[in-house]
């Protein structure tokens, strides 16, 4: 129905109003009606309760016609229609009704969920109250009132409200017909020179209004529509120069169809990515422009279905395509993912390189672990056992057992020191070795890890072969190297190990120029050879051809050459097998050690040391060495303890013998506890860790230290030096003068 604007703005307005009154006079009704009926049962209530309280006394008394006689004062309330009066007990007192009412069949005592609460029906309202005086309830009065004077209420004033609505909506129509003649009047002016400007009849007309407001804006902006639409226009051109631009540099292949699968739109990436030019694209088909068949199935869908990130080979290339179906076409955008591809390969590899580090450095500090415990068990065996020797003279067949056990705890000594050397948590100790000795020292270990299903040949120079190094690390770099000759070889085959000593100009040494000579390891096995692409890439970190391999081995082994001076060198032949070379600087001149029995003995004396150890085997091998040596020994198992003795005034204290590591509080820090009473007191530390995890625990690098494990006459001449240095400071004096 087309109907005018001012007829609209009647009925809006109208309507507006209608609405309006409506909801108010619905809420204001029904919020007086709730009024009404709420006055209603309070003065109900009032009036219950006071007869209830002239219905006390007899109660009380029990008098029934008291009871009635104070029930018919209710007769002076017309819409009273019956009342009844129970006992404390809940039977029936007395009862009154009205006299031209009808009679009521009052129950002859209260159920016992009768409790007081008003009750409003449609025609009578119920209000049960308790009689209650002085906090005591003497019974319950029962009370029943004729809703008729409330209904006439409540319609009087639904009158007065229908009333009242109709004079509001007679205002609103009057109202609203003098509003639509002072709105459209203007509003249908503009209308007519909008027709008019749409037909062309006066393109140069402009909207001239008087009216204030909203009119005379909205006549402002018809000019300003005509005077823009020009402006406009030349934007929009250049709108679309902006994005064919756009599209032209983006580095994603932008292609565009119509619904017969004809190139519309061809930009420069798409060009590089299919081999056509725009020229040779636009206006053919797509299927033609790139016939290639992996393409068929996305030229066939693009107009009918939305694709994203679908991947396809193309000519050695991943292109990955989505679409988006237009009307009567569609837009095709393929992304070169080849290079992207490569990348998250290398990153997936590179994580997973980076949690078989990890795993590594794991079971690394765990190794580290198990040396420390380790060494504290060594520790108590070889210190009991040479004991024990030194009671034992004269018992060739006990001395024999005690020896025994004193050599397989210093090959349990090695085994911890190649175990610190696998978490890389080993002191570096560098001294001139004979690497003869070494090999000789590993050949079992190394018999054991490669297996009885192959042959291990030793070959070993038999000149002096002494390098400077730390042993500890050149054992590790030869594990490494094993290890990965057997991996190399997964049935049987022959592991050799050869020794040779290099003069320093020979042709294979790495270093031509050295003055010395060199001392070369050669581990060589039968596998199957490396590639000689790959050989370059041997000592790479992460880089590996094994399947659970970490990549860490031979480059973790070739930096560690390389700390000794040294450098390791492969050579390969596939199917015949590898051999690679660690490569020494061989010392050219070894002192010579004294004879055993030039050693000087241990001095001892009868200083108070107090000793701090919370393991308890070590702690009393400790302390029986000492004593029996002639030190005054005192003994604290926990850090709180050894603090709370120092701080004993009288009790002497020479020297503190302490762990590092303990689970309460550290060595170096239960030293600076002391200190604070026993300030000049000289303290030597005893530890199985080393390294990294020594000064975590704030030990000082220069700090008298005892390795553990350890034997009773290392302890005795660490605590004599550790005493003779302490007293010649002393001797200076605090000037650091000899007194």
């Amino acid at each position: 129905m087309n109907m005018s604007i001012r007829t609209r703005l009647i009925l809006i307005i109208a309507g507006i109003t209608l609405g309006c009154l409506l909801v108010g006079f619905t809420l204001v009704g029904f919020h007086q009606v709730s009024v009404l009926r709420a006055q209603r049962q309070q003065a109900l209530q009032v009036l219950v309760d006071a007869v209830g309280d002239t219905s006390v006394s007899a109660l009380a008394f029990g008098d029934s016609a008291d009871g009635n006689e104070s029930l018919r004062g209710l007769a002076h309330f017309a819409d009273i229609e019956a009342a009844a009066l129970y006992d404390e007990d809940g039977k029936l007192f007395a009862t009154y009704s009205k006299r031209d009412g009808r009679s009521w069949d009052w129950p002859p005592s209260l159920v016992s969920d009768a409790r007081p609460r008003p009750e409003t029906g449609d025609d009578l309202t119920r209000v049960r109250q308790r009689v209650v005086h002085e906090g005591k309830t003497y019974g319950t009065i029962d009370v029943l009132a004729s809703n008729d004077a409330l209904r006439r209420e409540i319609a009087s004033f639904i009158e007065t409200l229908a009333a009242l609505a109709f004079a509001l909506v007679v205002a609103s129509i009057a109202a609203a017909w003098l509003l639509q003649r002072r709105i459209t009047r203007s509003v249908l002016q503009l209308a007519d020179i909008a027709r008019r400007i749409t037909r062309g009849e006066a393109t140069s007309l402009r909207v001239t209004s008087a009216q204030p407001g909203e009119l005379g804006v909205l006549a402002a902006g018809f000019n300003a529509m005509l005077e823009n639409l020009a402006e406009r226009e030349r934007e929009v051109i250049a709108s679309r120069d902006t994005l064919r631009a756009v599209i032209d540099a983006s580095p994603v292949a932008i292609i565009a169809c119509d619904d017969r699968g004809v190139v519309t739109l061809w930009n420069a990436q798409a060009a590089a990515v299919f081999g056509a030019s725009e020229r040779e694209a636009v206006g053919r088909e797509i299927k033609i422009v790139a016939p290639d068949p992996a393409l068929a199935s996305v030229w066939s869908r693009c107009a009918m279905e939305s694709l994203s990130a679908l991947e396809i080979d193309v000519c050695g290339r991943a292109l990955a395509f989505s679409t988006a179906p237009l009307t009567g076409g569609a837009i095709i955008m393929a992304v070169d993912m080849t290079e992207r591809r490569r990348a998250a390969e290398v990153l997936v590899e590179r994580a997973a390189q980076l949690q078989r580090a990890q795993k590594m450095d794991v079971v690394g500090r765990l190794a580290g672990g198990v040396a420390h415990d380790f060494n504290n068990l060594l520790t108590v065996v070889l210190a009991s056992s040479q004991m024990m020797r030194s009671r034992t003279k004269g018992r060739a067949d006990l001395v024999d057992y005690i020896d025994n056990v004193q050599a397989a705890a210093q090959r349990g000594a090695a085994l911890s020191r190649r175990l610190l050397g696998f978490s890389r948590s080993q002191a570096i100790d560098e001294r001139d070795v004979d690497l003869r000795e070494v090999l000789g020292d590993l050949e079992k270990m190394m018999r054991s890890v490669i297996g009885e299903h192959m042959v291990v040949d030793f070959d070993l120079d038999s000149r002096p072969s002494v390098a400077h190094l730390d042993r500890g690390q050149l054992e590790q770099v030869l594990l490494n190297m094993v290890l990965n000759a057997r991996d190399a070889m997964p049935g049987r085959g022959v592991l050799t190990i050869r020794s040779r000593v290099v003069d320093g100009g020979d042709a294979a040494s790495p270093n031509k120029s050295l003055s010395g000579g060199w001392i070369t390891i050669a581990v060589q096995d039968t596998g199957v050879g490396i590639a000689p692409e790959i050989l370059d890439r041997v000592f790479e970190p992460f880089f590996t051809t094994k399947e659970n391999g970490t990549g860490l081995g031979l480059a973790t082994a070739q930096q560690i050459a390389r700390d000794l001076r040294g450098e390791i060198t492969v050579a390969s032949e596939l199917g015949v097998g590898t051999t690679f070379t660690l490569w020494l600087p061989m010392v050219a001149c070894v002192a010579r050690r004294p004879p055993a029995d030039t050693v000087q003995p241990v001095r001892v004396g009868t200083d108070a040391i107090l000793v701090i150890e919370d393991e308890p085997a070590l702690r009393n091998v400790v302390v029986v060495v000492l004593a029996e040596a002639g030190y005054r020994v005192r003994v604290a198992s926990t850090p709180t303890e050894a603090i709370e003795l120092a701080a004993e005034t009288g009790i002497p204290i020479d020297l503190l013998i302490t762990d590092v590591v303990m689970p309460e509080m550290s060595g170096p820090k239960v030293a600076g506890e002391i200190a604070r009473s026993r300030p000049d007191l000289p303290v030597l530390y005893m530890s199985g860790y080393v390294g990294n995890a020594l000064s975590q625990h704030g030990l000082d690098e220069r700090a008298p230290l005892l390795r553990k494990p350890f034997t009773p006459e290392q302890l005795l001449r660490m605590v004599r030096d550790t005493l003779d240095a302490s007293h010649r400071e002393r001797a200076r004096g605090p000037c650091g003068l000899d007194g």
